[in-house]
């Protein structure tokens, strides 16, 4: 007779699926387990996936149909044209700037990347200069939007 540990164990529970970057994971792990930022450690998960109840209910109320800011719907279908124009109008935010859109997204990935992650409660799984990409083209987008 199998213990119940074993029946646990056995189950199809696996860290094996392809979609899934296994060092981009261990790099992410290490990082929280040396980051001794307070600021971090402190940061309260404020954003969150809808839940499927409520998804289930009404998905038109919760799926962004123009533009998607944040790694959740980032490459959905429905948004992903949006996307040239995020980019122009961070190209014209950025022109008023008097700093290279590449140091931002620098200095973005060192001093917020893991504040950023912290504020999620599901795993990113993206690498740091990817997010740090990401945010900094949706944070000129909004600042040239608003």
């Amino acid at each position: 007779m199998d213990s119940p540990s074993s029946r646990i164990f056995s189950t199809s529970y696996s860290l094996s699926r392809p979609d899934l970057d296994l060092s981009n994971l261990i790099d992410s792990l290490q990082k929280s387990m040396e980051d001794d930022d307070e600021v971090t450690t402190n940061t309260d998960v404020c954003i969150f996936t809808v839940p499927k109840i409520l998804l289930d209910t009404d998905p038109d109320s919760y799926i962004p149909e123009q533009v998607a800011l944040g790694p959740f719907h980032q490459w959905s279908h429905q948004v992903y044209d949006m996307q040239k124009y995020k980019l122009a109008a961070a190209r014209m935010n950025h022109k008023r700037r008097n700093v290279r859109f590449e140091r931002i997204v620098e200095v973005m990935k060192e001093n917020d990347e893991a504040r950023i992650r912290a504020c999620y409660h599901k795993f990113l799984n993206m690498d740091g200069n990817t997010l740090a990409w990401m945010m900094a083209v949706d944070m000129a987008f909004l600042l040239e939007f608003l």
